[in-house]
């Protein structure tokens, strides 16, 4: 008398899986590098520094909300202007 192997589910289980973990590798999306231009702000890291780039003849802004601060090196910069003022 033949005897079934044990756990066939477990087996076609496993062969599903290989399967689909094969075919999503399949459609992956490259990541695509895109054509900088002066006019288009950027954030970059450089040598462990954050850079801002403002677009050519452009600002940077800090907006925040009513009771919003912005700070420098835990100093709100409202407060220093108006000690300087």
């Amino acid at each position: 008398m033949l005897q079934a192997a044990p756990f066939p589910g477990l087996l076609v289980l496993l062969l599903l899986l290989a399967g689909l973990s094969r075919e999503s590798n399949h459609y992956e999306k490259k990541r695509q590098k895109r054509n900088v231009y002066d006019e288009q702000p950027r954030l970059s890291s450089e040598q462990g520094n954050l850079v801002f780039h403002a677009g050519s003849s452009k600002n940077i802004e800090f907006r925040t909300g009513p009771l919003g601060k912005i700070k420098l090196n835990e100093e709100d910069l409202a407060e220093m202007f108006s000690q300087v003022m």
